[in-house]
């Protein structure tokens, strides 16, 4: 009984050690891959040049974007590959123009797409029955400005809008300055043009999240420099990535205060070098960017695309069951209840033949109780004869 009883200790013992090594093998690779799925979202990388420091020090460094707008960027102590607090100190001296934003649609918080802040953003959701939609966006400035560019700077796992038109209040008369063509980039490049509205046609099928749009005046800015500041520990060292190209939220953690300027030590200026890590988002892994995929988050690397409506089958919903095809066991005919008695794949409403063995072969049923039935007889004989 002890030595029963031992084995089993012993059994138990090491099942625990087992589990917490699978569990933390699994957390060590999911920690992996996320930092780096975030690295991958930064153009630039720089090494951040620590003077020598004896207790936590805010250390400010000087930087340079290549997007006054995309100010988004992650600090990783390099020793642990741990995300830390930043901020982002703009001296740029700013030509007082703000700008208001309207659409056809009246969505309400339009204001979000011409704040300023990478955090909020707007939604223009799809039909769901794979039909185009339309929105146009009217951006209206203080005074006349000149520009010949605009940028969408999307959310994560959003494409881009199928076309677009612009147009501009030239001398009091809508004019047009691009005609519709179809969305390729986030950059969209047009003649340059001195009007005090601008407005933007989107064209788009799946749904469309904008966390900014900047129509970028040409005289806006004074550039006197960027800088960012954070709290450095003794003998770590620590890198920037920066320069994204979609918004990512770094850090989650509780924020020093770094706006004190009292004991701050200023680093060398930072030289930039291309992040080796950087790839555009593809987050279904199909190999076709978010940007340009007809099914931004549904594996298609085929884009089929059958009733040509530039949405992907796999999230199409041909039967408009509210299930889109690459989860629909029968996307030909609406089934939102989704049963499959047979346990075959294909749902009951479009399935034509039963598969269920025990249906087809009505006399498997009692075969299987009476070898049941017989098993059992067997260790019971065994069984009463061992007393014996």
């Amino acid at each position: 009984m002890k030595i029963t009883q031992y084995l089993f200790g012993k059994i138990f013992f090491i099942c625990l050690i087992f589990l917490f090594l699978v569990f933390d093998n699994v957390s060590a690779n999911e920690s992996s891959d996320s930092s780096s799925e975030l690295k991958s979202a930064f153009r630039s990388f720089s090494v951040v040049s620590v003077p020598a420091i004896s207790v936590p020090t805010v250390i400010e460094a000087p930087v340079d974007f290549r997007d006054s707008m995309m100010k988004n960027v992650m600090l990783v102590e390099k020793q642990s590959q741990k995300t830390q607090p930043v901020i982002i100190f703009n001296s740029d001296v700013l030509a007082k123009n703000a700008a208001i934003a309207s659409d056809s649609l009246e969505s309400g918080r339009v204001d979000f797409l011409v704040d300023g802040k990478m955090e909020t953003f707007l939604e223009y959701p799809a039909s769901g029955s794979g039909e185009e939609q339309e929105a146009t966006i009217s951006v209206k400035f203080g005074h006349a400005i000149a520009a010949s560019s605009l940028n969408f700077y999307l959310d994560r796992f959003v494409s881009l809008p199928e076309n677009v038109e612009i147009s501009a209040i030239v001398d009091g008369k809508d004019r047009i300055i691009l005609a519709k063509k179809e969305v390729l980039d986030s950059r969209i490049n047009f003649p340059k043009t001195t009007a005090q509205e601008f407005k933007i046609s989107l064209e788009y099928i799946q749904p469309l999240r904008i966390r900014e749009l900047s129509i970028n005046q040409e005289d806006l800015f004074v550039v006197k420099g960027n800088s960012i500041r954070f709290l450095a520990q003794p003998n770590k060292n620590y890198e920037l990535y920066y320069d994204a190209d979609r918004y990512v939220e770094t850090y989650k953690g509780e924020m020093p205060d770094l706006n004190d300027d009292r004991d701050v030590l200023i680093a060398k200026k930072l030289d930039r070098v291309e992040n080796p890590f950087y790839m555009k988002s593809d987050v279904d892994k199909d190999g076709v960017v978010d940007e340009m995929d007809n099914c931004a988050t549904t594996e298609n690397p085929n884009q089929e695309d059958i009733n040509s409506n530039n949405q992907g089958d796999a999230c199409d919903d041909f039967d408009r069951d509210g299930i889109i095809n690459a989860k629909d066991n029968c996307r030909d005919l609406p089934n939102r209840d989704q049963r499959d008695t047979d346990l075959d794949g294909i749902g009951n409403v479009c399935d034509e033949k039963e598969n269920r063995i025990l249906q087809n072969q009505k006399w498997l049923p009692l075969v299987l109780i009476l070898l049941v039935a017989g098993i059992i007889g067997i260790f019971f004989v065994k069984a009463t004869k061992d007393k014996k």
